[in-house]
């Protein structure tokens, strides 16, 4: 791909499983000219308060980037998923925004990192970011 855009999808999915408990499903797709990222994240979320929620599960990414006009075919538990456990607090701006901050911890040393992130070794990070529904 060398035309230049960024292309981004994310689902998010919460099945409530007890009162003010609930299990989170998220996918995401990320295309730009250097890097092809799938995600898959499952996190348990408790609501503490009325807007106030604490979040915590594990992640796993997939760089397809080794040839992007081919199709490519997701391995579980290949050597390239780079494996995330995270934690942390959401807060409920208003009904379509949430505004998040935590902390994440890498388990594995994959090949590849995020991108924006210079440094692929690096084990942990805290998170400040938000999420808005169209």
């Amino acid at each position: 791909m060398i035309d230049g855009k960024y292309h981004f999808g994310e689902f998010f999915m919460s099945y409530p499983i007890l009162q003010k408990t609930s299990i989170v499903l998220t996918g995401l797709k990320e295309k730009s000219e250097i890097q092809e990222v799938y995600g898959a994240q499952l996190a348990l979320r408790k609501q503490l308060a009325k807007k106030l929620y604490a979040i915590g599960g594990a992640r796993y990414q997939w760089n397809r980037t080794s040839d992007l006009n081919e199709r490519q075919i997701i391995n579980v538990n290949g050597d390239q998923a780079r494996k995330e456990v995270f934690w942390g607090l959401e807060y409920e701006v208003k009904s379509n925004w949430i505004i998040y901050s935590g902390y994440k911890r890498l388990l594995n040393q994959p090949k590849f990192a995020p991108q924006g992130f210079k440094y692929p070794r690096a084990k942990s990070s805290l998170v400040l970011g938000s999420r808005w529904q169209f």
